[in-house]
């Protein structure tokens, strides 16, 4: 009999633990309800939303390419055929990488002493968003 007692006694004891939470989502169906939806809704539009393709190459090929031309410029004497055509390319492969971090430029507008210092802007603004430009500072960064 002591048995049947100790039961009713938890029996008790877990009803009156489970009425307040009963009586809390109760009280708190609708705002529970909302996010609920909400949820369903942000995952649901999560699965659907697509994401943009990419526009131009990949931003790792964009740096190979500028330390090998930053590379094959600092070979060539300045003011030479080679040097020019090597600077429109470096130029050129500045551009694409001012579209792919999102960095604003005046690379194509510019000319002269003006191209000179916005190329120096975006070299400076480029490696401050992370991408190496010299070769140097890859074995430096690896070995250092």
């Amino acid at each position: 009999m002591a048995w049947l007692f100790v039961v009713v006694v938890l029996l008790g004891l877990a009803v009156l633990s489970v009425v307040p939470l009963l009586g809390l989502m109760i009280v708190h169906a609708e705002a529970l309800l909302d996010t609920m939806a909400r949820t369903r809704r942000r995952m649901r539009n999560a699965r659907e939303r697509v994401l943009p393709e990419p526009v131009g190459p990949p931003i790792e090929k964009i740096a190979t390419d500028l330390r090998r031309i930053c590379g094959a410029r600092q070979e060539v004497k300045l003011g030479s055929l080679g040097y020019t055509i090597l600077t429109t390319q470096y130029d050129k492969q500045l551009v694409l990488a001012c579209r792919a971090l999102g960095i604003e430029h005046r690379l194509t507008a510019a000319y002269g002493f003006d191209l000179d210092m916005e190329r120096a802007r975006i070299e400076t603004a480029v490696v401050d968003a992370g991408l190496v430009l010299h070769a140097s500072d890859v074995e430096q960064g690896i070995d250092g």
